[in-house]
Formats: C-alpha cells, structure tokens, sequence
C-alpha cells in the first residue's frame, strides 16, 4: 500500500576534519517508488541531485577537497536511521532497502537527464 508520507534524505561531505552536510525534505514518499538520487561535483562546489533537479548544493568548500582527480572516496546509500536528526547507527527495527541501480558518470559537468 502506498503512502501519502513524506521522506527526508540526508546528505554530505566529510573532508578531513569538516563534515558539511544538509537534509533535505523530499517531496514525495521514497518507499512508494524508486528515485534517482546523486551529486554532481564541479570545482566550486557539490550539487545533490535528486530525479534530474539540484535539491541543495554545497559551496565555500575546504580548499582541500579539490581537485576532485587526486581525491578518493565512495558513493554511500544506506537505511541508518538512528537518532531523530541524524543517521548516527542502525535502525532500532527490521529495515530493507532495495536499489534498482547505481550508476556512475565519471567526469560529468552536468545533470544526466
């Protein structure tokens, strides 16, 4: 059964010793459909993504987090939903997740569509 409720996603970089990061409310219920969720990292800032539409973007960066060539790092999806305002450890409760891709474009300067 579908529902009307409404999700959230959180987001972030966590460079060295700063974590930037924002949450997002989502308008529409995540478990009702699958979404394409991603980020597009250009060299002034990181945009996050959600179904082709920049939700947030994060600027003012670390000096540190560029050039994007010479960094490592990973793509994370996960159900940690933790405490109230943060996913700071795992669901109290049996949870699923289920992806119907991952897809990435490597050296992107736009949105795929």
């Amino acid at each position: 059964m579908k529902s009307d409720n409404r999700g959230r996603v959180h987001v972030g970089i966590h460079p060295w010793n700063e974590n930037r990061y924002a949450d997002i409310e989502l308008p529409f219920n995540p478990s009702n459909d699958f979404h394409r969720y991603g980020f597009l990292w250009t060299k002034n800032a990181i945009s996050f993504v959600i179904d082709g539409h920049p939700m947030t973007t994060l600027t003012d960066l670390p000096p540190d987090t560029y050039p994007q060539k010479t960094l490592k790092g990973f793509i994370m999806g996960n159900t940690w939903i933790g405490t109230a305002d943060w996913g700071g450890g795992p669901p109290q409760q049996n949870a699923t997740v289920t992806y119907e891709w991952v897809r990435f474009y490597q050296g992107a300067t736009s949105i795929p569509q």
